[in-house]
């Protein structure tokens, strides 16, 4: 995929400037482990599965989405692990890293404080809607770390719509049309905008369903159910407030 940088201007709404736990100073250690849990965990894996198909230790033939094994040869692992593979080791695969722990960490460490069951349910949902829409026909996806950190982005872009931000340092955008400029190089240079357009519609979906719709008087269909925070309480993560439990 062609490689894509953007840079975010300091301040703005929310503090959303700010990469949160990582300008805690200290050790690369502190660093980490300063970063809010679910971000530090789900990155970790991404690394960890990366590095490992570097190096030969993970067969990526293994944990692609397959609905075919999944079914016939009940490897129901396939249904999570595409979603640990975010793209071989190299620069695209540094950005799309970058992409989560910043906008990851302010998500996490901002609109979602103290709602770590609410921030996971959204991982849950998302990769569910993700799962859906594979069952489609006419557009084979068989990794899906990518689209979910730009579904991550995305749904940063609507909560800090305002944020300035620039793309290449050179063209400066509000927040709110950022995913749609990625979309844009995306296709300008050649490449498939099918991962960004994904990530598009899932935070979408997910925006509108918990917060769009319920605004306008409708139900909240995707309420966290509180066995998630239950999970995570007993997992010893903190900061497992649930606003939006039922």
């Amino acid at each position: 995929p062609p490689l894509r940088l953007i840079m975010v201007a300091p301040g703005g709404a929310g503090g959303a400037g700010r990469v949160h736990g990582a300008n805690s100073g200290g050790s690369p250690g502190d660093w980490y482990n300063a970063l809010p849990p679910i971000t530090r965990l789900y990155g970790t894996i991404c690394v960890c599965t990366t590095i490992g198909a570097q190096f030969g230790l993970v067969d990526l033939r293994y944990i692609f989405l397959s609905w075919d094994l999944i079914v016939r040869k009940f490897q129901v692992w396939r249904l999570i692990t595409p979603f640990f593979f975010i793209g071989k080791l190299g620069l695209p695969f540094m950005f799309r890293l970058y992409f989560l722990i910043v906008y990851g960490c302010q998500l996490e460490k901002g609109t979602y404080e103290h709602r770590t069951a609410d921030y996971t349910w959204m991982y849950m949902c998302s990769c569910a809607f993700m799962l859906v829409f594979s069952l489609q026909p006419f557009i084979p996806l068989y990794f899906f770390g990518s689209p979910f950190v730009f579904s991550l982005l995305y749904l940063w872009s609507r909560f800090y719509p305002d944020q300035q931000v620039s793309i290449y340092g050179v063209v400066p955008l509000k927040a709110f049309w950022l995913p749609w400029a990625f979309m844009v190089i995306t296709t300008l240079m050649g490449g498939n905008p099918m991962e960004e357009l994904l990530g598009i519609l899932t935070g979408h979906f997910y925006y509108f369903m918990t917060d769009l719709y319920p605004r306008a008087g409708g139900t909240d269909w995707l309420r966290t159910p509180k066995f998630v925070g239950e999970f995570l309480a007993w997992a010893k993560l903190s900061g497992v407030a649930v606003d939006r439990a039922s």
